[in-house]
């Protein structure tokens, strides 16, 4: 955070000598540099130390991983890291329920696509097939999948260590359709109140007026993607979507609104994974992993947004980046409504 402040100020400070024509230009040029800064690769380790990360690696009673929050390295007990992962997932029976994939008993030929992945590739097949072009199909249906896993993030930064499940979706069945449709939707989740850089938001910091008694409160949304209301949100993007028919006209396609509806469902719910060695479904909201998961929960929450602007209860001055929020409010008291 640091090195970003640095760049945020040296920008600020150049900006007042630049033409306007060239504000963007130049803004653009030190992000690029800021995050190829931050991103860049450090020295080599010594190989002592290469020698002992090899070895915890090879110790199955710990999890070496990384915290939620900033970097660092965090290392584990297995047995509280799956105890502490659980209780932030597979618990809660409502959102994610066990499946069995053993090989039923039957007589004669066994069934070909008894797997539950296999019934969920060979549906995702005629799915695109059906709606989609066969250029286009051919590029999002599954091929050589695999079921995605879930890990955790330690949330170092809380009073008490709790954990954020992350599904590793990439290679599943629907990740190609996922990412395609994220690629085709985006303009949709987002709204005047959306950040979309630290760049533009010191800039909307910069140009706000507020009143010495005024607060800037800062809130957060509680697990927002196991929280967010599938069904709703889809038919939310739908709409939108085709309003004015948006979707086919910008991307040159001829489907209905059940087709994108469909499309969705596929990409979005009902996502198998594996933990501890067995085989679960998360049957509600859609999951994190997903490259759908970023633009689901936005959509649904600048609805909430815009339904609040049309009644005049958002704050004078509001932001949001995914799900953490800042916003003007008069008082303290207004802020613990």
């Amino acid at each position: 955070m640091d090195v970003k402040a640095s760049f945020e100020k040296a920008y600020w400070e150049l900006d007042p000598a630049l033409p306007a024509e060239k504000k963007e230009l130049a803004a653009a040029t030190f992000r690029s540099v800021a995050l190829n800064y931050i991103e860049r690769k450090g020295p080599r380790p010594p190989k002592s130390l290469v020698r002992a990360v090899n070895e915890l690696k090879r110790r199955d009673d710990i999890v070496i991983t990384k915290p939620d929050k900033d970097s660092g390295v965090v290392v584990m007990d297995r047995t509280e890291y799956i105890r502490l992962l659980s209780e932030a997932s597979i618990t809660d029976t409502s959102k994610f329920v066990p499946v069995n994939n053993e090989r039923p008993n039957t007589r004669g030929r066994p069934p070909k696509h008894y797997h539950p992945l296999l019934r969920k590739e060979k549906h995702l097949e005629s799915v695109v097939r059906r709606i989609l072009p066969k250029q286009i199909a051919d590029k999002v249906r599954s091929k050589g999948s695999r079921l995605a896993l879930l890990h955790g993030l330690p949330k170092t930064h809380k009073p008490q260590l709790a954990m954020r499940p992350i599904l590793s979706a990439q290679g599943t069945h629907n990740y190609a359709l996922a990412k395609w449709l994220d690629e085709k939707l985006k303009p949709l989740s987002l709204n005047q109140f959306t950040i979309s850089d630290t760049f533009s938001f010191s800039e909307d910091l910069r140009n706000t007026s507020l009143n010495e008694s005024d607060i800037l409160v800062s809130y957060d949304v509680s697990s927002l993607f196991t929280n967010v209301p599938l069904d709703e949100t889809i038919q939310i993007l739908v709409e939108k979507a085709f309003k004015n028919n948006w979707f086919n006209v910008t991307h040159k396609l001829n489907i209905s609104k059940s087709d994108l509806v469909e499309l969705l469902q596929v990409a979005t719910k009902n996502q198998l994974f594996q933990f501890d060695g067995r085989l679960y479904e998360q049957v509600e909201s859609v999951a994190m992993g997903s490259p759908l998961g970023p633009l689901v929960a936005n959509a649904f929450l600048c609805s909430i947004e815009e339904q609040l602007e049309q009644e005049s209860k958002l704050a004078s001055f509001y932001r949001r980046y995914v799900d953490d929020t800042l916003s003007s409010v008069p008082d303290i008291q207004s802020a613990t409504i």
